[in-house]
């Protein structure tokens, strides 16, 4: 038993020996790097911070956005739909203004088999007093 004390003992201060050594050897090395992980560490965690800092606004603004977006498009079909029922309107009294015309036309106008009924009753009547 006291062979194991003895071993564990060895052990120990073998393992404390050989920390000393690489203290001693890199020791200022290692405090170095841990200060630069730690930076590093500390760097780390405020960008990240940073970058969900700006993903929540850029979310918050995305929404909003979407919003202005949604109520313009609404503005545009309420829009289009109004000018599409006046251009209806329109096209609807123009139609009828060209039947009205159409129509007018056809009441004035004198077809040509009446023109030439005409004519011939002149030519009749011209050769009848000769």
């Amino acid at each position: 038993m006291a062979d194991k004390n003895n071993d564990s003992n060895q052990e120990t201060a073998d393992t404390n020996g050989i920390d000393q050594i690489r203290e001693i050897i890199f020791g200022e090395q290692l405090i170095s790097w841990q200060q630069r992980f730690a930076d590093l560490e500390k760097a780390l965690s405020e960008l990240k911070k940073s970058v969900e800092s700006g993903f929540s606004r850029l979310e918050k603004q995305i929404g909003t956005e979407k919003q202005t977006l949604t109520g313009n498009v609404q503005d545009l079909r309420s829009e289009v739909n109004k000018d599409s029922d006046d251009l209806r309107a329109q096209i609807a009294a123009a139609r009828k203004e060209l039947a009205d015309k159409i129509a007018t036309l056809n009441e004035r106008k004198v077809d040509r088999d009446s023109i030439g009924e005409v004519f011939i009753q002149w030519g009749q009547k011209v050769k009848a007093r000769e």
